[in-house]
């Protein structure tokens, strides 16, 4: 068996509750880090079931999990965040999973660590073809990733809270208090995206989300719409992914509002 991201080695193809995972290394991985990570995937689809079939890709260091993933933007012509020690796509109408070990979640603490695969689990399971990754985009690029990103963390998050994985929703807010300090920032455009991908969490949890105190008025529309949304799915209405065009919309407004702010200050 081989994969589009460079030099890897077949580890071994094990069933997880009712889906077949197809394991890869990339660099010196040992088993132990596999049937953790195996384990993860388990207590995921055994809750509700899994894609049917998924790939694991563990890379012995976060540097070799960036370069696959550059090696796939230029291959595929598409978008990679490779800032975060785990990550998922479908690029190739597969669901691939990724999780870096050195520099990546060996570097954290277990229930964060734990958290983000479990978190990427569950998009394989609802996000793992590529229409949830190449998405059109007709105005602003920043707009539409962010708004795309956030729509589907919230799915997620609403998944995991559904399938009595709190223990890991708590974990990533654990993850995200952490990175920031306590509160959630928004001074730059990449504060304004993590903020509003890890607010999804809270929101998923009936929660406010921990602002930063200039951040309640900058990000209130986009946050308070995030609550909405997630109103209407956990009643069992509109999807958000479905509300895409609409957020992007309003994304753009928040994006371009800060900036004229920021100018005029």
């Amino acid at each position: 068996m081989t994969s589009s991201l460079g030099s890897t080695g077949f580890a071994c193809k094990r069933r997880v509750a009712d889906t077949v995972a197809a394991v890869f290394t990339h660099g010196a991985v040992g088993s132990p880090a596999v049937e953790w990570l195996l384990g993860l995937l388990d207590e995921a689809y055994g809750r509700g079931g899994g894609p049917g079939y998924v790939e694991l890709h563990v890379y012995s260091s976060l540097s070799l999990l960036r370069a696959a993933l550059s090696r796939e933007e230029e291959r595929e012509g598409v978008l990679v965040a490779a800032d975060y020690p785990v990550a998922h796509e479908a690029w190739t109408g597969v669901p691939r999973i990724h999780v870096a070990l050195a520099e990546g979640v060996y570097g954290l603490p277990k229930p964060e660590a734990e958290a983000l695969i479990v978190h990427e689990a569950i998009h394989a399971v609802l996000h793992g073809s590529p229409e949830y990754y190449l998405v059109p985009v007709t105005g602003s690029l920043l707009a539409a990733y962010t708004a795309a990103t956030a729509l589907k963390d919230l799915e997620v998050h609403i998944e995991m809270k559904k399938r009595s994985l709190t223990r890991h929703l708590y974990g990533l807010q654990a993850y995200w208090l952490r990175t920031y300090g306590g509160e959630l920032p928004c001074t730059t455009s990449e504060d304004i995206f993590n903020t509003l991908k890890a607010s999804t969490v809270w929101i998923a949890l009936r929660q406010q989300p921990p602002l930063a105190r200039q951040c309640s008025k900058k990000l209130r529309k986009p946050l308070d719409n995030l609550s909405h949304i997630a109103r209407q799915y956990q009643q069992g209405k509109v999807r958000p992914w479905h509300l895409l065009g609409e957020y992007t919309k309003l994304i753009e407004e928040t994006l371009n509002s800060i900036t004229t702010q920021a100018v005029n200050n």
